[in-house]
């Protein structure tokens, strides 16, 4: 058996999957996205531990592929490389990049036993639900593999490379229908969400291998450091991307329309980019340090904490609004994904990475210098419980 690190732990238990990520069996549904499918094909709930019964043996398939794989892994060298990468042996650099796309390599003989055993788990499922849902548009089986691709996309959110790839827009509606969109008419909000599911699954069937494959020519490439391969499976993947940030972006303008209220339509917006860029808006230690402030400090400190606060919000959104347009921009202009690590290799994204760390440093500035007021406020006593707050958060 295999030793789950710390990371891939974090991975499993967000997925709700006992697998390892390295192995890039992808991608792999999950368990609420399952049962969803099932109600969409009118599965009765008599049937639904013919269900559970079907995913148990899904999961059970997928962990034989896992095994399967370090087995392969193992006879390319895994060992080895292992040995080498803690320190325990050494080899020369070539024959250490050799051996790393060798094991590499031997991950792509799970695409398509995984494939086939997804493919099996919606025909086993079709067997036994009910034909009411035999003309919906996109098919329920098309559907249940966009979501399940988006969810997989979406686990790599945290990663500055990440532009809102995982996007699912009928998953932010459903989740805010009675909040930011209650103002929305149901009807016109059904089409555009209808139309923005069958595009999308279209969309995913499209190019989901591709973007598969590429996710692991992209490794290679890093081992290899091909910088003119680097370009090339860049420029492809923002290709396939472009699409589908235009569906996203006409979904999204058109709900905003629909609201009336601009203030809303604003709220709509800013709730957008949060998805679109969720490692951007993170809570960052000088805005947890001024909540810390508010909440545990005397009234006079709480009031100059929020004040402080209320400016470095402001003038961090339109930080971040620069920063998310020159992301953007970068892709769809010049073909550049900014934080890779095709960009990184990419002479040709040299003028690119250099506006993005000149942003970045703005952002950093902002927070040194609005964490260095907050901090005055405080006694040493409270600064060092403020930040041991932070750290154990």
């Amino acid at each position: 058996m295999f030793a789950l690190n710390t990371a891939i732990l974090l991975i499993v238990t967000a997925m709700q999957l006992p697998l390892d990520p390295s192995h890039r069996i992808e991608p792999v549904a999950t368990r609420d996205a399952y049962m969803d499918f099932c109600r969409s094909i009118g599965v009765q709930s008599e049937q639904i531990q013919i269900a559970d019964f079907l995913y148990e043996d899904y999961i059970d398939s997928l962990l034989e592929i896992q095994a399967d794989s370090i087995n392969r892994a193992v006879s390319a060298g895994s060992e080895q490389l292992d040995a080498v990468l803690q320190g325990r042996s050494s080899i020369s650099p070539s024959k250490l990049a050799e051996l790393r796309l060798k094991v590499l390599r031997t991950r792509e003989a799970n695409w398509l036993a995984s494939d086939n055993l997804f493919d099996n788990l919606v025909e086993g499922t079709e067997a036994f639900g009910s034909s009411n849902a035999g003309g919906a548009v996109p098919a329920p089986a098309m559907d249940f593999r966009r979501r399940i691709v988006l969810e997989h996309a979406r686990s790599k959110s945290s990663d500055p490379a990440y532009a809102g790839e995982g996007f699912d827009m009928a998953f932010i509606i459903e989740r805010e229908k009675d909040l930011l969109l209650s103002g929305v008419d149901s009807e016109e909000l059904s089409a555009i969400i209808q139309t923005w599911r069958e595009r999308a699954a279209q969309l995913i069937a499209m190019h989901a291998t591709a973007n598969r494959k590429a996710s692991l020519e992209a490794r290679a490439t890093s081992i290899t450091r091909d910088a003119e391969e680097s370009g090339r499976l860049m420029r492809e993947h923002i290709a396939r991307w472009k699409p589908l940030h235009e569906l996203n972006q006409w979904a999204v303008e058109a709900i905003a329309s629909s609201l009336g209220d601009p203030v809303v339509a604003a709220a709509w917006r800013t709730r957008i980019r949060q998805e679109q860029f969720p490692w951007l808006h993170d809570q960052d230690s000088t805005e947890l340090l001024s909540l810390w402030i508010v909440k545990n400090s005397q009234a006079a400190q709480q009031a100059e904490a929020n004040a402080i606060l209320e400016s470095y919000l402001q003038e961090r959104d339109i930080v971040r609004r620069r920063a998310e347009e020159l992301l953007l921009s970068a892709r769809l202009e010049e073909g550049i994904v900014l934080g890779s690590r095709l960009a990184e290799q990419d002479p040709a994204a040299a003028e690119a990475r250099r506006r993005w760390l000149q942003g970045s440093g703005e952002l950093e500035s902002l927070k040194e210098r609005t964490g260095g007021r907050l901090e005055a406020l405080l006694t040493p006593g409270q600064r060092a419980a403020a930040w041991r707050s932070i750290r154990e958060r």
